[in-house]
């Protein structure tokens, strides 16, 4: 019989739910009961940073969500990045964009994932970090994002992002097309390895 401070665990559950047991006094009951309500107000900060750390990417107004570079990719030619359905933000320059597709099997670096195709609507070739750009000598036409899967150093779903950019006037299937120009691989700003 599992035993808390000495207390049935019967017992214990009968306080938890205030309804003090024939077997222990009732004073016994309320100090229990106080020690339990004690614990969880103690617990309560914990449990209410864990829920915020939960979340993926921070999501501003817009549907904007913040993504760190995490990739050397990322670091040297985007930096940290603002991605929605409608716009990339990197570098300080913006990307216009409008969503094209899901795609579920998209072939992606490490096989299949659900991927967001997302097509660049004005041509844009900024000059972004360390003068790099985000094309291969033109303009970009396609942005394709997927989160990744779990793994030894992405334990939890969403807390990562992968991007590929693309020339050419069709829509990519994988990242094993011609008009790929690069990948882009991002953290969520609480991720933590």
């Amino acid at each position: 019989m599992l035993r808390l401070n000495g207390i049935k665990r019967a017992e214990f559950t009968d306080c938890i739910r205030g309804l003090c047991a024939t077997r222990m006094p009732k004073t016994d009951c309320q100090t229990q009961s106080l020690s339990v309500t004690t614990a969880v107000m103690r617990m309560l900060p914990l449990v209410i940073a864990a829920l915020t750390l939960a979340a993926p990417a921070r999501a501003n107004k817009g549907g904007e969500e913040r993504w760190e570079a995490f990739s050397n990719t990322a670091e040297a030619i985007t930096g940290d990045i603002l991605l929605s359905p409608t716009r990339l933000r990197a570098a300080g320059h913006d990307f216009p964009l409008k969503v094209v597709a899901d795609l579920p099997r998209f072939g992606g670096e490490d096989g299949p994932v659900a991927a967001r195709v997302l097509k660049v609507t004005k041509t844009v070739n900024p000059k972004l970090l360390n003068g790099n750009r985000l094309g291969c000598g033109h303009p970009i036409q396609w942005i394709v994002v997927w989160r990744l899967r779990g793994g030894y150093l992405q334990p939890k779903r969403g807390k990562m992002l992968e991007m590929a950019v693309f020339e050419g006037s069709n829509i990519p299937k994988s990242v094993d097309e011609p008009g790929l120009c690069g990948t882009f691989s991002y953290t969520s700003p609480d991720w933590q390895p």
